[in-house]
């Protein structure tokens, strides 16, 4: 009610920090130990088998009207500590999430089918295609339909691994502040959707595992060379709403030039300033 949410949503913390217990009872971790495959009841295999698919009538939301959302609740927090729990309770209580999960539509890696007409493997395409996602829990961020609220979920570190292949934080980036998902783009290669450009990495980071292995390792510094995938009219709103432009010096991450004049552009990993990220949504009403 602090916060202004007028909700009677009570969250259920199941397992509650059993991981963080110390000299902690076999009665204490019971709970967080792993079932197996035989101890999965048919109900829980059923459901699992309902949700590989949206229902018929599920349509996408429409897009925005407004990038910038009436108010935000931003979520800060190291890896692992409850920021999960916490951003998804109050995403339920805002409505910027159902409580049972929900559909979203993201650009994915193409796969491959056998002559079964099962997947097979990730192709080469750098060609996107449509894929449904279910989510049970607030993963980056959710916005009620209205457009009043935005949970931002901030696991810090932010994004995949750094550009510099360290496995410690020594070379962590700090940005201003993390912009709307639709003004967002990575530095790596800003012609992509973010969402593709996640996805395509990990496929091409997999086959360069592979490639180590094999001796035969080749560098892919840039995830693509031919697809764009640019939304001039979405550019345009990110200038005017959000104010990310070229010319602007405050875009929250890098501001982008030339074709990509309206993205922020922002490494593959990166920690955010807490205290330049709230004035940097403040100084934008």
């Amino acid at each position: 009610h602090q916060l202004g949410i007028n909700s009677t949503y009570v969250p259920k913390f199941e397992d509650g920090n059993t991981k963080y217990i110390s000299n902690a009872t076999k009665e204490e971790l019971q709970p967080s130990v792993k079932k197996r495959p035989s101890q999965y009841n048919h109900n829980s295999m059923q459901q699992r088998k309902e949700i590989r698919r949206p229902p018929k009538d599920w349509k996408a939301p429409p897009p925005k009207e407004h990038l910038l959302p009436k108010r935000v609740i931003t979520i800060f927090g190291p890896e692992s500590s409850g920021t999960t729990f916490l951003s998804t309770a109050l995403g339920v209580a805002t409505g910027a999430f159902n409580a049972s999960g929900q559909w979203q539509e993201i650009l994915g890696m193409p796969i491959e089918k056998n002559s079964q007409g099962r997947a097979s493997r990730t192709t080469n395409s750098r060609t996107p295609v449509k894929k449904m996602d279910f989510k049970t829990t607030v993963g980056k961020r959710e916005s009620s339909p209205d457009g009043t609220w935005e949970i931002q979920h901030l696991s810090l570190p932010w994004g995949w691994m750094c550009e510099e292949s360290s496995e410690d934080n020594s070379h962590l980036r700090i940005v201003d502040a993390l912009v709307p998902d639709e003004c967002f783009r990575y530095e790596r290669d800003a012609s992509l959707d973010a969402h593709f450009a996640e996805s395509l990495f990990w496929n091409q980071h997999r086959r360069e595992m592979m490639d180590k292995q094999k001796k035969e390792h080749r560098n892919h510094r840039r995830l693509t060379g031919s697809v764009t995938q640019d939304d001039p009219v979405m550019r345009e709103k990110c200038r005017s709403q959000v104010h990310i432009s070229e010319n602007s010096g405050d875009c929250g991450g890098k501001c982008g030039e030339g074709p990509y004049d309206g993205y922020a552009l922002y490494p593959q990993r990166f920690s955010v300033n807490i205290t330049s990220h709230i004035e940097w949504y403040l100084s934008r009403g």
